[in-house]
């Protein structure tokens, strides 16, 4: 589509078809991809979708390129892969679940939650992969799937984020596989909180190649739970090159921080402390 106004109950995508959105605007009440067969969507120019009932089936892949896409419907749901490379994709409806087994990719462009009345609850159970790109949740997300952070381009500002229940993995990769020397930090901003009460933080530093340096994960106010020894992992794998690290959370400022330095750093602080991850925590109701 190139041009004007589509207004449909149903579009679907499927058996191999594949379609594009370049101008114009389309409202489909249910927009399938992939479901029953293979399909692909890819939406560039100054296109604006919306609709109600967007699902990215098993064999779905959406490419937002630019233009907005808009999900309007209390359930989205992604089992396929929507990657974003420009544009925006706008979650606009109160008290939402983004549903599935597959990934959102986040390369360029804004993935935000836009709605501001109140039943602002986003329950983000798909997996996440950001690696560039602007982030904006002004309302509270409970993950549920996987957060990935590759490299540091990436702006991640959620002002509550919280846990949907049982572990939930927060993985800061590798720096990307081109190298790097530092990571996209999760902030929530000047108010609200992250809790990271019950969460395993994986940090792969297979492609790293900085030196000594002290890098900030999360940047909040931890009004839930901040890293919890008995409940929290923390796993810190992949540097090479004489290097390791550990991660830490300031008793004061509540930041969430790596810390690499040569290995003998390391092994002298194991050698004090009995342990090979540091976690200096303020537990809260204490």
């Amino acid at each position: 589509m190139s041009g004007g106004s589509v207004s449909t109950a149903s579009m679907e995508m499927k058996d191999g078809g594949a379609g594009s959105f370049s101008a114009g605007s389309v409202h489909a009440t249910a927009l399938k991809v992939g479901v029953s067969g293979a399909g692909t969507i890819t939406q560039s120019g100054t296109a604006a979708v919306e609709s109600e009932g967007l699902n990215v089936g098993t064999e779905g892949i959406y490419n937002l390129n630019a233009g907005t896409l808009t999900a309007t419907v209390e359930a989205p749901t992604v089992n396929g892969t929507l990657t974003i490379g420009g544009g925006t994709f706008s979650l606009s409806q109160n008290d939402l679940n983004v549903n599935g087994s597959g990934l959102v990719e986040l390369k360029s462009g804004l993935l935000e939650h836009s709605y501001t009345g109140g039943g602002d609850l986003v329950q983000w159970n798909a997996d996440i992969a950001i690696s560039g790109g602007t982030v904006d949740m002004n309302g509270q997300v409970r993950m549920g799937g996987e957060f990935k952070v590759i490299g540091s381009d990436a702006t991640i500002d959620i002002r509550r984020l919280n846990q949907g229940g049982g572990d939930f993995v927060f993985e800061f990769n590798a720096f990307d596989n081109s190298g790097g020397t530092d990571l996209s930090t999760i902030a929530n901003g000047s108010a609200g909180y992250i809790n990271l009460g019950n969460v395993s933080i994986t940090v792969d530093g297979s492609n790293y190649q900085g030196g000594e340096a002290v890098i900030t994960l999360f940047d909040a106010s931890f009004g839930g739970s901040g890293l919890n020894g008995t409940s929290s992992v923390v796993n810190v794998t992949g540097f090479t090159g004489g290097l390791s690290g550990y991660i830490t959370q300031d008793q004061e400022t509540d930041m969430v921080t790596l810390t690499i330095v040569p290995e003998p750093a390391v092994l002298g602080l194991i050698a004090v402390f009995g342990g090979g991850l540091l976690i200096s925590r303020r537990l809260f109701g204490e």
